[in-house]
């Protein structure tokens, strides 16, 4: 009995060692992939350290040329949109033709009718 628990140790002692082995491989092999990631990051000019994220650029943005910048998104995005398209043409969806609403196509008496703040009539001609 004793020369089987002395394999039976044995066994368990490389089992545990093996996968611990294992481990400790994979562990190093994910490092290895992140220090390759990282330093081919850092050739773009991207560097990632615990502090955060860092971007290297060759320019500068002064006030102008960020104001140019977002000058020209809303330019393309209003280029872009779908509206665009109907605003100089008769072409467009039924939902989306343009038309005087009743509140503005209102008589001239019943403008003349219209009271001031105070309560005196107010003179629209």
């Amino acid at each position: 009995m004793a020369f089987t628990d002395v394999i039976a140790l044995v066994l368990l002692i490389g089992v545990a060692g093996a996968f611990v082995y294992g481990v400790m491989f994979v562990i190093k092999q994910i490092d290895a992939g992140v220090a390759t990631t990282k330093e081919s990051l850092k050739a773009k000019g991207l560097d990632i350290s615990s502090k955060g994220v860092s971007l290297k650029t060759d320019k500068r943005f002064d006030r102008e040329d960020y104001l140019d910048a977002t000058q020209r998104g809303f330019i393309n995005v209003i280029g872009n949109s779908s509206l665009n398209k109907y605003l100089d043409s008769d072409k467009a969806p039924p939902g989306m033709q343009r038309s005087t609403s009743g509140a503005s196509s209102a008589s001239e008496q019943d403008k003349k009718k219209k009271r001031g703040m105070w309560g005196s009539k107010k003179r629209v001609d």
